[in-house]
This record gives structure tokens, sequence and C-alpha cells, in this order.
């Protein structure tokens, strides 16, 4: 719960994970389309004047590093985190940042936020919601819903309809904040199933900051039946799941981006996984390849995209072909100007 809840580590994973060299190539996604990402430090134009890690906003830029704006300045005050991109890639579903941290929707263009945690105040004690993820039709975004009972704290997958109403709450996933929380809900493609993953107790952990005991994916369907583990190589961490546009894989790391930060020293690995468990495959390891954190697939399913050392990376679904997108101008996060969390590729609107 730290992660949200204002204990922010002094540096990230992603601006200390190094591995070998990578050559930078010319990037194989259109210079028209849009990377949309977290970011927070100091805003990556250089326009703020200090190092202030509570300072969080989402961004949009080109694969070529051009076009780099802010999306919705100032909106909300709280600042913004973990957004998604709607299938149809005109909207932007995100958190505000703390002390409030609620769920809000704006177009891709930018312009007022829309507020969609109805019921919900934001504040530590009452309802948080966070980490917002749309269904494959574009219709509801499952999240993180972080409520109190007699005191006691808890996390759960929640469910909302973007035509209103009231949300569902999947109580068959409740994790009690005693034993840790949850993270980065991820629909099947048919919209029957989410991944989500489950972070144990922190730990002292060698390095800067804490991280959890074990993390774990666990997949449930959207009626609330009992959540199932998914089954990854013995003695491995699994986190950040996103699943295959037609459903057949999960790709994770065994590193929670998020989780590690303020953490200098985890060496994470990307694995592609069958959601029944099988056939895990190997794609990226951190000191062989480079940073394997944050992995996402994109439209199509033949291509991955990570963080890698400095800046985001592809390969192929099989972990061919690694190289940075544009490692000459996207490298603002190890360049003194704040890190960045998950992007999304969103490609050129038709």
């Amino acid at each position: 719960m730290g992660r949200r809840m204002g204990i922010v580590g002094a540096l990230v994973a992603c601006g200390l994970l190094i591995g070998t060299g990578v050559h930078a190539q010319d990037p194989v996604l259109s210079p028209d389309g849009w990377l949309v990402f977290e970011h927070f430090g100091q805003k990556p134009d250089g326009s703020s004047p200090e190092l202030d890690f509570d300072q969080r906003w989402i961004w949009l830029a080109h694969p070529d590093g051009s076009g780099l704006h802010e999306l919705a300045p100032g909106m909300p005050v709280e600042g913004k985190t973990s957004p998604d991109v709607s299938p149809d890639g005109r909207r932007v579903v995100f958190n505000s940042w703390l002390p409030r941290a609620v769920l809000w929707e704006v177009a891709i263009e930018g312009g007022e936020p829309r507020a969609l945690s109805d019921g919900c105040s934001g504040m530590e004690n009452e309802c948080m919601e966070w980490d917002p993820a749309y269904s494959a039709d574009g219709e509801r975004v499952a999240f993180v819903h972080v409520g109190w009972d007699d005191g006691a704290g808890y996390t759960e997958i929640g469910i909302r309809d973007l035509a209103g109403g009231p949300a569902t709450y999947l109580t068959s996933t409740r994790v009690p904040l005693a034993d840790g929380d949850m993270g980065q809900p991820s629909w099947a493609p048919d919209g029957s199933r989410i991944a989500y993953h489950v972070s144990g107790v922190r730990v002292p952990h060698p390095g800067n900051n804490d991280y959890p005991s074990s993390i774990e994916i666990r997949i449930v369907d959207v009626d609330g039946s009992e959540p199932s583990t998914l089954t990854t190589p013995a003695g491995t961490d699994a986190a950040d799941a996103d699943w295959s546009p037609d459903g057949s894989r999960i790709v994770y790391s065994t590193v929670g981006y998020r989780e590690s930060e303020g953490v200098g020293d985890v060496r994470p690995a990307i694995y592609s996984i069958k959601p029944d468990g099988s056939d895990p495959q190997l794609l990226c390891l951190d000191g062989r390849d480079v940073g394997c954190t944050a992995p996402t697939w994109l439209p199509g399913g033949d291509t991955i995209m990570y963080w890698g050392f400095r800046t985001w990376h592809l390969m192929d679904a099989d972990g061919s072909g690694k190289h940075p997108i544009d490692a000459a101008h996207l490298t603002w996060f190890a360049d003194g100007l704040g890190y960045g969390y998950f992007a999304t590729w969103v490609p050129p609107q038709e």
C-alpha cells in the first residue's frame, strides 16, 4: 500500500536497470501514432522547476519523440496515474494521485476530464479506486477498489459500467491490507475474465526501499467466480499481466513495475504463458537483455512493448528482434527529468 499511500521512493527500478547495450534502430511504429504514458518527477519537457516525486502526469509523444505534450494539464489537481486507452483510441481512463485516488476519463485530445468514481471519496480510510483498465468493447472498466470495514482495509477488483450505475465488486478477490494488496487488472479479449496481480506484505529488501514478499497473478471470472492463481515457473514471481489480443496467452514480468519503485537491485524477466499456466516461454531476462518490465501487447499480437533501460523497447512475440523504439529521443527518464511508467501504443486514427 505504500506505493499509493504516501511512501514514495527516491528512485525507481526503471532508472537503475542496466543490461547489455542495444543499438538504436529506426522506429517500427508509425510516427503518426501516440505513446501514452505516466511520468513523474519533473515534466519531460523540462518545464517544471524541481524533482518532485509526488507530481504525476500523463504525457503523449510520437514514437520518434516528437509531439511531446501533457494530457489535460492541471486537471485534476491531484495529478494523474495509471492510464489506459480505450480500444477505439479516443479516450483515456486514469486515476488521480494522492490524497484523492478516484477514476477519471478524458478524450485523448485533452479537455476536461469527467469523474467516474460515483460514491467513492478517494480518501484513505474511506474508499479509493486505482489502476483502471478498459474492457475490449470499451464499455466497462475494471479497477482496484480499496475499502475499509470497521477500520480494517482491503483491496478487491471492481467493475464500472461507463454508461453509469453503481460499481460491481468481486468480493471473492478481496485481499486484506494486512496481507498485501493488488494491481494492474487486464481483461480477457472476450470480456469473460480478468487477470490481476496480488502482492504480499512488503519486507526489507537490499536497496533503498521495501519490496513485496511475493507477487502472483490471479484470474477471476467477471461474475466473481472463485479466482485461481496462475501457475508460473517455480520460484518466480508474476506481475503486470497483459492478455494477448487473441486471448491465447498472457505476458507478464517477474517484477512488479510500480512495486519496484525505490528498489534498485531487482532483476526482472518477461514471460509469455497460456492462461491455464502451460507453455511458459522466457522472452526477456535483465542482464542478458535490457530492463524487462511492464510488458504490453501491441494490436495484432505479433509484438510486445516493454520498458528497457532508459526507454521503451519492442520485441517479437517469441522474444526475438529486441530493439528500442527510439533511444535517441525517448530517454527523458535517465536525464534528470524524472521517471516513467507503463506506456500504451495508440495507432494513427483513421
